[in-house]
């Protein structure tokens, strides 16, 4: 434990909360906490010397995704980040920021799809941040992975999530920009990411959100733009063939023309509750998505399989 003495030491002297030094090593010795320097080779950048880990390892020798978005992300953010982790090559592991809103989905998707996973924490070990989950740490422990610098007991601080933003950039292979604000840690991640010269892409979306101003200024720095799925060439091929009858075709076509509820209303000849029957199926099959202005969006183009009627 020398090796991490100065580490903890600087860090109780930094944040007056912390507890002693020997109390942490203890912490780190009860709590079968590993000790890491995987990939960090900081000449140039101010990553930490070493890293603190729980769980798997192992996943740190895999090449790695980042995938980063906004705490309150809707639920086109939500969608798209479940699809893209349902199509990525079990060759990577994604890397997220444990925190709310679309890292957590990036953790919670990938453990639910067998891939493995990468949380990398603001804060120490010992300190339940965020609360909301506090289930998904013991899955992460137990099937994917947790990193931090900080010792057991430091607090989550705002300049800690800055530094916590450049590991993630620092240790990844690919960053995807999903949403974020003008003013985000997603803005964060990206400047890191563009300063690294990693490769990167972003979801786009319409300029009336404020959740598409960090991928859309991605996209003008020169992060390549997702249009399909197909096009991420770290993906999975294959698609999926989905049943689509004629009356949900006919609706398909109205939303790819950019109707809005209104004019998919006025201009089908579909009862209310029949045309809402109609949008809920083709939310389930993962093909459309409600979008803002009262819209939906069509999620990614769909092989067609038999075609039945009503």
């Amino acid at each position: 434990m020398n090796g991490i003495d100065d580490i903890l030491i600087r860090q109780s002297k930094k944040y007056s909360e912390a507890e002693a030094v020997d109390k942490a090593k203890a912490w780190i010795l009860n709590n079968n906490v590993s000790i890491t320097n995987e990939h960090l080779n900081n000449i140039q950048y101010k990553i930490p010397d070493i890293l603190f880990s729980m769980g798997k390892t192992a996943l740190l020798k895999k090449k790695k995704i980042a995938i980063v978005g906004s705490r309150l992300p809707d639920t086109y953010g939500l969608a798209m980040t479940e699809k893209i982790i349902k199509r990525i090559s079990t060759d990577y592991v994604t890397v997220s920021g444990f925190a709310r809103g679309i890292d957590t989905a990036v953790h919670q998707f990938s453990i639910d799809n067998n891939l493995g996973t990468i949380g990398v924490l603001g804060c120490g070990f010992s300190v339940n941040y965020p609360s909301s989950n506090a289930k998904l740490r013991k899955e992460m422990i137990d099937r994917a992975l947790l990193i931090t610098e900080y010792g057991p007991f430091v607090k989550p601080r705002r300049l800690n999530f800055t530094s916590r933003n450049q590991i993630i950039t620092y240790i990844s292979d690919i960053v995807i920009i999903i949403q974020g604000g003008n003013r985000s840690g997603t803005i964060n991640t990206l400047n890191n990411a563009i300063k690294m010269k990693k490769r990167i892409f972003a979801l786009p979306g319409p300029i009336n959100n404020k959740l598409s101003f960090a991928p859309n200024y991605a996209i003008s720095r020169g992060a390549e733009i997702i249009t399909t799925l197909d096009s991420l060439d770290f993906c999975n091929t294959s698609t999926k063939t989905v049943d689509i009858d004629s009356s949900e075709r006919e609706i398909l076509q109205m939303i790819e023309q950019g109707m809005d509820i209104d004019g998919i209303m006025r201009k089908s000849l579909f009862t209310n509750k029949k045309l809402f029957s109609i949008l809920i199926s083709l939310e389930m099959k993962g093909i459309i998505v409600k979008s803002v202005n009262n819209t939906y969006e069509l999620l990614e183009d769909i092989n067609e399989g038999s075609d039945t009627e009503d």
